[in-house]
């Protein structure tokens, strides 16, 4: 026993403590309480955990040493400083700073998690899975919370409160965030299921499950829609059995608990709540979003130097333009909002033309369900600012350092010779 210990405490491929710190940190991100603190701050344990492994000296020095001026983190980098100076502009800037140096956090942690994976390599799985498991926590948390919610006042009542701190929602984020969090969380789960047969693979295709349960008990449209269209590309691209079967139980499990849950508390509820979620105007018009971004863009052409400063469209209009590159032109010019829409192109992009043109093994098809599950992820962003909420940056951030891994991991010695992960372990 005691020498198996020292065996994995001398492994070089163990997982550090301090990279524990980062998972802990992640997982229990879905309990935060929201900005119910003096002045809109709330400091939780999650996020100190997830400062203790960014701020840690061995982190930071790895993190230096290793880190790859390329286009992703130049893109990130600035990104950050774009919030913070424009946090400054807004009407209340010690909120936007808080918001801030939430995304400052988050790119810490994206800078770092991509300096781990570039010098040991099976940190990504580690990695990969600590958001996999995050999702899964966020989605049981969401599902059991809504189920008290609805036993208590009925979902007639829940159902409409979709707002951050309804019934049908968390103190930290309305349901529409959880779901756009949730989808990033589905994309990490569907790839990295295990390629070997093993007793964690009969596993976790349940993790898949409840997180798809969470999206869906959302009753968020686009997220939905997009989910399904991951779970599609994954059933194309999976050749083992199990896995098809797998995305056949997760639609049957999803209804299995959504349907019941209204039928049998209020009937009237789920004809009411089917009229309105499938109402054409409201598709029509992407429910009000189309007179919303003209607003924005009215806005954006009109007041081209006059920024609402980094979130600060709440309190300057009342409401935000339910599209992520929007928001950023109107609260930070296009100035500061360049480095961002540049991020967003490399996502989508590069998600778009790997996850559809690699020419590569079938060993390979979870890079290519990672790659649409990224464009997916910026895709939705085109219908919803979810961007300020410390659970969405860290998911956020998180798959995209995994993503940056993948696409190194498929250039090195074929494409970009440089862009290759350093080879030696600090």
């Amino acid at each position: 026993m005691i020498h198996s210990w020292n065996r994995r405490i001398l492994n070089k491929n163990a997982v550090p403590f301090r990279l524990w710190l980062w998972f802990a940190g992640v997982v229990g991100i879905a309990f935060s309480t929201g900005v119910n603190g003096p002045l809109g701050i709330n400091f939780h344990p999650s996020l100190i955990l997830i400062a203790s492994y960014v701020l840690h000296p061995t982190t930071v020095s790895k993190t230096i040493k290793n880190i790859q001026w390329d286009f992703l983190s130049v893109s990130a980098i600035f990104i950050a400083i774009s919030a913070i100076a424009f946090a400054f502009v807004a009407l209340q800037p010690l909120p936007s700073l808080y918001r801030a140096s939430m995304l400052l956090l988050s790119i810490g942690s994206f800078l770092s998690l991509r300096a781990e994976m570039n010098t040991v390599p099976n940190n990504r799985n580690f990695i990969s899975f600590g958001l996999e498991f995050a999702g899964l926590t966020l989605a049981s948390y969401y599902l059991i919370n809504l189920t008290i919610m609805c036993i208590a006042f009925g979902p007639a009542s829940v159902l409409v409160e979709r707002y951050v701190g309804g019934l049908s929602s968390l103190p930290w984020g309305a349901s529409n965030v959880i779901a756009a969090a949730l989808l990033i969380a589905l994309t990490a789960s569907l790839s990295n299921m295990p390629l070997k047969e093993t007793w964690i693979s009969r596993v976790r295709p349940y993790f898949s499950i409840i997180i798809v349960a969470g999206i869906l008990a959302t009753l968020s449209r686009t997220v939905s829609i997009l989910a399904i269209f991951i779970l599609i590309f994954f059933f194309l691209k999976s050749e083992k059995k199990m896995y098809k079967l797998f995305c056949i139980a997760v639609a049957a499990s999803a209804v299995a608990y959504i349907f019941p849950l209204y039928v049998d508390f209020d009937s009237d509820a789920l004809v009411r709540l089917i009229e309105d979620r499938t109402s054409t105007d409201k598709i029509r018009d992407l429910n009000n979003r189309s007179d919303i971004w003209n607003d924005s863009i009215k806005r954006i052409v009109g007041y081209p130097l006059e920024p609402f400063g980094y979130y600060g469209s709440l309190d300057a209009v009342g409401s935000s333009s339910h599209n992520a590159l929007l928001t950023s032109l109107v609260e930070q010019t296009a100035i500061g909002a360049l480095p961002f829409i540049c991020l967003w192109l490399w996502l989508f992009i590069n998600g778009i033309t790997r996850g559809f043109s690699w020419r590569v093994e079938s060993k390979h098809a979870k890079g290519k369900v990672l790659s649409i599950g990224s464009a997916v992820i910026a895709a939705n962003l085109l219908f919803e600012d979810p961007h300020y909420t410390a659970p969405y940056l860290i998911f956020f951030w998180t798959l995209l350092s995994i993503f940056a891994n993948e696409v190194e991991g498929q250039r090195c010695g074929r494409f970009v010779p440089w862009a290759c992960p350093k080879k030696d372990i600090i």
